[in-house]
């Protein structure tokens, strides 16, 4: 029988014995949890953005399309005149839609009523001072006539009509107003009718 041994057996080493850092283990399936979780928060927000970028321009859209109704019936340059301001209308554009100044619905001594149609069927009024000639259209009467276009501008009442707009032209010498037509007379024809009446006495005086 040999003689024990003095010395101890190597013990067996099965890792390396270099030093290893400890790293937290990326958890695949958490991460996806979690992008999951945060692509279904998200999706309300945009719905939610969605729905009033749209509601945005559907009122947007409204608004542009309810400004005033008869808006469509008159010509671009006419359209593009209600943007900026009260137009000054052509003679012959009214004239037109007056067939001629032929279809006369009221008169007196000092102005003359038409009744006209747009080409979208809406129909008008229109008020002309009966004015000789620019030599009686004195600077005063420039001046008020200008006050009450204005005036008349800034009305916004269920009670009064829409004014159109006016036209002064030198040559056959025009004043006039438009309006949208009231069945049963205009109110500016109850409310201004002493102001014309007013204009027509002074042209008589000037005179």
């Amino acid at each position: 029988m040999p003689p024990p041994s003095d010395v101890a057996p190597p013990h067996s080493v099965n890792a390396d014995p270099s030093p290893t850092l400890s790293l937290p283990r990326f958890d695949g399936q958490r991460s996806g949890k979690k992008n999951h979780l945060s692509l279904i928060l998200s999706i309300p927000f945009g719905g939610t953005a969605l729905v009033g970028i749209v509601v945005l321009f559907l009122c947007r859209g409204n608004k542009v399309a309810t400004v005033r109704p008869w808006a469509t019936g008159l010509s671009g340059q006419l359209q593009k005149a209600f943007v900026t301001g009260v137009p000054k209308l052509k003679r012959s554009e009214l004239e037109a839609a007056c067939e001629d100044f032929s279809n006369v619905i009221g008169s007196t001594s000092f102005r003359t009523v038409y009744k006209g149609t747009l080409s979208s069927w809406v129909e008008i009024v229109v008020v002309s001072v009966d004015t000789p000639s620019a030599k009686e259209w004195s600077k005063h009467l420039e001046s008020s006539f200008r006050k009450r276009i204005d005036m008349l501008s800034k009305v916004n009442h269920k009670n009064f009509v829409n004014l159109l707009g006016f036209c002064e032209e030198d040559a056959p010498f025009t004043i006039m107003i438009a309006f949208e037509y009231a069945p049963n007379g205009t109110l500016f024809e109850h409310l201004h009718s002493e102001y014309i009446h007013s204009v027509y006495l002074s042209i008589r005086n000037f005179s």
